[in-house]
Parts: structure tokens; C-alpha cells; sequence
């Protein structure tokens, strides 16, 4: 807890404490008790303000047990049950209004936030990307000179493919034409990205349960976007998975997107850690260079979706992700050319797919 955050804890339970002190040790006028009641929203709304909506309903809470116990001290004190309860409901109502719109607009500039960062590095890519790009090429093509038995080539070649996997997730986030969508199975990929990734997962002994809506998943997005996305995620939930451990993924059709889940049971993402988990650059791996994630939230927000993220220290993670279908009612023409799983007659909804060494 910062100094800050105490300061302004400090100010609430002080004028809390001296509201009170002023209410019960006041002469029992009406008049004067009724501006005791106007003064206990003043805590009420600074919790609001400065904490959202828990703290400030705790603070109603404290305020309204201070407010009600003129019923067991201080005989003088006469005061009617209803307007006392009213008053009550009124301290809650306020704080419930005040708490939604402090949350919703803390939530709103933090998505302006993000959008802003994400758009400048989407310049910053173009430019950085279109360097590598060039650089890269000219090394390639000193690179091709060299015989096949060079020292060092295996390596220098790995290095290569590095490059052009950033180079790649660089490119990411710059803004791409609609015109790269095409119509897609959703279960399709998740079948084909969990074959990709079947040795992976087996090394370690991780099982991946599907629970894939009966119905197709249709959606018009970008294939090569979709993928990455789906891919990162699956990564992610196998490296932070224990040996032995499940992952568990589930698909749910709406009319007009389709809800994507993955779920782990690994370590977890630390509470501090969750509103940062997709800004730039930001990674607790080592070696990462935390782009990855923040490349699929910035493409899977500009084809209108979401995606959010839940995690219990110790208990594992879950993704989910809403993707749109675009148009409700079109057919999805490509289905038989994405995947091949199981030659496309495995529609059951519960599957379990093991992997194993």
C-alpha cells in the first residue's frame, strides 16, 4: 500500500471518527442531528471517488452501523425506525451510483490509454519492422553464400527465424484492410493449432479437454490474426500448466459472435500483474519480449471483440475471448479446407483429447 493510498485512507476514518463524535456528543435537536446525517455522505463519497465501488460500500457500511447505533445510545435521541432506514438506503443508493460510474470511468481511460499506446506503437512498428525487414534481407542473402557445413549455420539461422517471428509480430499492429478476412470455422483452428502443439503438450504429460459447441463457429476474421492469437494462448496455458496438469478449452456459439475459452491450472497470474497483462512489452518470462499478447488484444479489439482475463494465485488462469461472426446469417464457405480433423465427422461437443508421449 502506497503513502498516498494511506493518506486518503487516514482522511476517510478521520472524518468518519469526527462526524460521529459530533453526532452523538451534539444536543439531541433535530436540526442539528439532520446536518450530522448531510455530513456522513461526505466520506461516503471521497471512498467513491478516490477507491470505487468495494471501498465505498464498505465505508456506507461503517457510516450506517454509526449512523443506526442512536437507537442503543443516548435515550434522548428519539428517532423514528423508517426515516432512519430510508436514510440508510439512501446512504447505499448513492454510494452504489457514485462506486459503477468511478469504476466504469477508471475502466474507460484505461482502454484510452491502451488504445493510444498501441496505435503509437503501431507507428513505431511500421517504421522499426520496415528497418529489420531490410537489414534482414541483405543478411539473408550473405547468408545463402555460405556452405551448408559452416560453423555456426544452424545457430546463425535460428537467429534469422527470431528476427522474423518479431518482424512479424511488429507488423501486427499496424492496421490491416478488411479486405484480409475470409470465412472461418473457429473449431476448426482450435483442432488444428491443439495437433500443432500435440508434442509440446505430451513432453509433460498435459492433457487438453475440448468442449466445443456442437454448431459451427463461423466467423469472417483474419486467418493468419485468429491463428496467433489462438496459438498464443494455447502456448501460454502449456508453459504455465504443471507436468501432468489439464487445459481446458471451451467454445460457445452466439448469434452474433462466439465465446472462446482457455483455461489452465497452473500458477497463476499475480492480482498485480492482471491490468498489465496485454499493455506493451510488459512479460514475467524470461527471454520474452512481451508483445505477443498485446498484438492479439489490439487485433482482436479492431474486428470488434474482446478479451479478457481471470486468474486465481496458485489455482490457474482462464482467457476469454469474444469473437464476432460479422454476418450472422452467412454460410461458412471454407470449413473443409481448414482442418481435416478426423475428416470433419467429429461434432460431438464433449471431446476429450489426451496427448501423450
Amino acid at each position: 500500500m502506497n503513502l498516498e493510498k494511506e493518506s486518503k485512507i487516514f482522511i476517510v476514518v478521520t472524518i468518519t471518527v469526527a462526524i460521529s463524535i459530533f453526532h452523538f456528543a451534539a444536543p439531541g435537536r433535530m436540526e442539528v442531528h439532520t446536518i450530522h446525517r448531510e455530513l456522513f455522505f461526505i466520506p461516503i463519497i471521497l471512498s467513491c471517488f478516490w477507491f470505487g465501488l468495494k471501498p465505498g460500500l464498505i465505508t456506507a457500511g461503517a457510516v450506517s452501523l454509526l449512523y443506526a447505533s442512536q437507537f442503543h445510545f443516548g435515550a434522548e435521541h428519539e428517532m423514528m425506525f423508517i426515516p432512519t432506514f430510508f436514510q440508510i438506503l439512501t446512504f447505499f443508493l448513492i454510494t452504489i451510483v457514485l462506486g459503477v460510474l468511478v469504476n466504469y470511468n477508471e475502466k474507460y481511460q484505461e482502454e484510452n490509454i491502451r488504445k493510444k499506446e498501441l496505435a503509437a506503437l503501431g507507428n513505431a512498428a511500421l517504421n522499426i519492422g520496415t528497418e529489420i525487414q531490410d537489414v534482414l534481407a541483405a543478411l539473408k542473402m550473405e547468408f545463402a553464400k555460405l556452405e551448408n557445413n559452416s560453423a555456426g549455420k544452424d545457430e546463425i539461422e535460428e537467429g534469422f527465424n527470431r528476427l522474423d517471428n518479431l518482424v512479424k509480430i511488429l507488423s501486427s499492429f499496424v492496421s490491416r484492410d478488411n479486405s484480409e478476412r475470409i470465412d472461418l470455422d473457429i473449431n476448426a483452428l482450435i483442432k488444428d493449432q491443439i495437433l500443432l502443439l500435440k508434442e509440446k503438450a505430451g513432453s509433460t504429460g498435459i492433457s487438453i479437454q475440448t468442449t466445443l459447441d456442437e454448431k459451427e463457429c463461423p466467423s469472417k476474421i483474419s486467418e493468419e490474426s485468429i491463428n496467433k492469437l489462438i496459438k498464443d494462448l494455447l502456448v501460454n496455458a502449456i508453459e504455465a500448466s504443471p507436468s501432468g496438469g489439464k487445459i481446458f478449452i471451451r467454445t460457445n456459439h452466439k448469434p452474433t459472435y462466439t465465446i472462446f475459452e482457455v483455461e489452465d491450472e497452473g500458477t497463476g497470474i499475480k492480482p498485480e500483474h492482471l491490468k498489465r497483462i496485454f499493455n506493451p512489452f510488459f512479460t514475467t518470462k524470461e527471454g520474452s519480449h512481451g508483445l505477443s499478447l498485446a498484438s492479439d488484444y489490439k487485433f482482436i479489439k479492431s474486428c470488434g471483440g474482446e478479451i479478457k482475463v481471470s486468474s486465481t494465485p496458485g489455482k490457474g488462469s482462464c482467457f476469454k475471448v469474444k469473437i464476432p461472426i460479422d454476418d450472422p446469417d452467412r454460410p461458412v464457405n471454407r470449413l473443409n479446407k481448414i482442418s481435416d480433423w478426423n475428416s470433419g465427422k467429429d461434432k460431438k461437443q464433449n471431446s476429450l483429447h489426451r496427448f501423450e508421449e
